[in-house]
């Protein structure tokens, strides 16, 4: 057991791990030139504020906003308000199983 996270609320613990996940995909993902990223599902902003201390734009969107996001966007993922090719990146983590229409979400990640 690491003392440094014992008796976090589990809210901190959740943050924790996804922060964990986070860093470790940055260290495998290929990021030269990367400098907007679309934070798909932003939920409680958390990663979006990791993100941010990596890249130079992260906007964060979601269909359902909660707490106090940092520039959030309330957005449909199958129906994106962005031009064609605005993002270098899109990053998604626990978002896309809950999508109604996923080819249209998919479509709209890869324009």
């Amino acid at each position: 057991m690491r003392v440094d996270t014992y008796g976090l609320p589990a809210d901190n613990w959740h943050h924790f791990l996804r922060l964990r996940d986070l860093r470790q995909i940055l260290a495998e993902v290929p990021l030269e030139g990367v400098t907007r990223v679309l934070e798909l599902g932003a939920g409680d902003g958390v990663q979006s504020s990791a993100l941010r201390e990596h890249f130079a734009e992260v906007t964060p969107i979601d269909i359902a906003p909660s707490g106090d996001v940092d520039g959030l966007i309330v957005a449909d993922a199958s129906s994106l308000p962005f031009v064609d090719s605005y993002f270098d990146l899109v990053f998604s983590s626990n978002v896309l199983e809950h999508i109604e229409d996923l080819d249209a979400c998919m479509a709209e990640m890869k324009r």
